[in-house]
C-alpha cells in the first residue's frame, strides 16, 4: 500500500537548533539601551552635593562685573552651568540624570563608531563586529564608580562629546567633508567647558621631579581680593 512520504522533521540526536547571531547594528543598540536602563535607577536618589551645588548657582546666575556667576561662584566652566539651567527649565532638578543618560547612550554609540572607522583603516576583516565589542564594552564603562552611575557629573555629561568629536575625526577624512572636521573640533572645544581634566596632551605633561624651569605647575583657580566682598562659593 501506498503511504506518502513525510517530511524530514528536525534531527533531535544533533542537539537543540542554534539561535541566529545578532547583527552588530543590534549589539550596539542593545549596548545603549543598556546603558540607559543603569542609569535610571539613579532618578529615585536623591541629588548629590555637586549636583545640588551647580542647580544653585544656575538658578541664582546673573553675571557681575566681578563674578562670572554672580551671587555664588563655582569652580566650573559655564557651559556646564548653562547645561544644569537647562534641563532645570526643561523638567526639573531631576531632569539632568535623564540628560546622563542619554549621554551614555551617546557616549557607547559613539565609541563604536570610532571603533569601526579605525578598524576600517587597519583594514581588519570585520570592522562592524569591532564596534559591537566596544559597544559592549563602553556600556559596562559606563557604570564604572570613576565616571559615578548615580549623579550626572562632568565626566559622564563631557566623554560622550569627547567621542563624538573623534567620530567625527576620524570621519571626517574619508568623506573629506570640512563639516564633519569643523564639527570635530567645536565637540572636542565644547567637551572642555563640561569638564575641565578632559583637556589633555604632551604640552602639558610635567616633568619628573628635579627638572628645569620649564616646568609646568599644575593649575589652580584662584580669586583675587578686591574691595568689594567675593561671592559665597558653593560647597
Amino acid at each position: 500500500m501506498f503511504r506518502p512520504r513525510k517530511p524530514p522533521g528536525p534531527n533531535l540526536h544533533n542537539g537543540p537548533v542554534p539561535l541566529p547571531r545578532p547583527t552588530p547594528r543590534v549589539v550596539v543598540a542593545m549596548a545603549m539601551v543598556a546603558a540607559v536602563l543603569g542609569r535610571i535607577p539613579s532618578l529615585q536618589w536623591p541629588l548629590r552635593p555637586d549636583e545640588a551645588g551647580f542647580l544653585l548657582v544656575a538658578r541664582g546666575w546673573h553675571p557681575e562685573p566681578d563674578s562670572m556667576f554672580g551671587t555664588y561662584w563655582v569652580d566650573r566652566p559655564p557651559p556646564i552651568i548653562a547645561l544644569f539651567k537647562l534641563s532645570d527649565w526643561i523638567g526639573g532638578p531631576y531632569f539632568i540624570r535623564v540628560i546622563a543618560a542619554l549621554a551614555a547612550a551617546l557616549f557607547v554609540l559613539a565609541a563604536a563608531g570610532t571603533a569601526r572607522r579605525l578598524g576600517e583603516y587597519a583594514g581588519a576583516r570585520d570592522a562592524d563586529r569591532i564596534g559591537a565589542w566596544v559597544a559592549v564594552a563602553t556600556a559596562a564603562l559606563t557604570s564604572h564608580a570613576a565616571i559615578d552611575s548615580v549623579a550626572a557629573k562632568g565626566e559622564i555629561l563631557g566623554l560622550p562629546v569627547v567621542m563624538a568629536s573623534c567620530w567625527f575625526a576620524t570621519t571626517a577624512p574619508v568623506r573629506r567633508s570640512g563639516g564633519q572636521a569643523a564639527a570635530a573640533g567645536a565637540l572636542a572645544t565644547l567637551a572642555i567647558g563640561l569638564k575641565q581634566n578632559l583637556f589633555g596632551g604632551p604640552g602639558l605633561r610635567r616633568r619628573p621631579a628635579g627638572g628645569g624651569a620649564g616646568d609646568l605647575a599644575p593649575w589652580t583657580a584662584a580669586t583675587s581680593a578686591g574691595s568689594r566682598p567675593r561671592p559665597s562659593p558653593v560647597p
